[in-house]
């Protein structure tokens, strides 16, 4: 199954990218992004919460605000575009990354939407830790 990347707009992006204390900022952020998905991944390896907690962790992530998920391609985004244009490596990178974002949520969505069958939770836990 694929996923389309999550859109962003310009305006967002110039936002989130004007000032070494924003590129400090957006650093930050995206590792605040990623140790609470880590965080939701580790949980759900624990095994020892309910499929309905794990569809409410999940449903966390999906949300874009900081700390999310959904908030990585915003940091992304940001960081990407202080990338050279002719560094074709970083610039590779941060597509790829950006095509990954979308399988991402999607799977988390997929979560959320089946709180009560832990078979699809797995495979999408599964799907979102061949994506990372």
């Amino acid at each position: 199954m694929a996923f389309a990347a999550p859109s962003r707009t310009l305006n967002a992006r110039q936002a989130l990218s004007s000032g070494a204390a924003a590129v400090n900022d957006n650093i930050q952020g995206w590792q605040d992004n990623i140790a609470n998905v880590n965080g939701f991944l580790n949980m759900f390896a624990n095994g020892t919460e309910t499929s309905q907690a794990v569809a409410s962790a999940a449903a966390f992530l999906v949300v874009d605000k900081p700390g999310t998920a959904a908030n990585e391609p915003d940091r992304l985004m940001a960081l990407s575009g202080l990338i050279d244009p002719s560094n074709t490596t970083a610039v590779g990178a941060a597509t790829d990354l950006m095509s990954i974002f979308g399988g991402v949520l999607g799977n988390l969505s997929i979560i959320v939407d089946n709180p009560n069958d832990l078979d699809v939770q797995t495979s999408a836990v599964e799907a979102i830790n061949c994506l990372r």
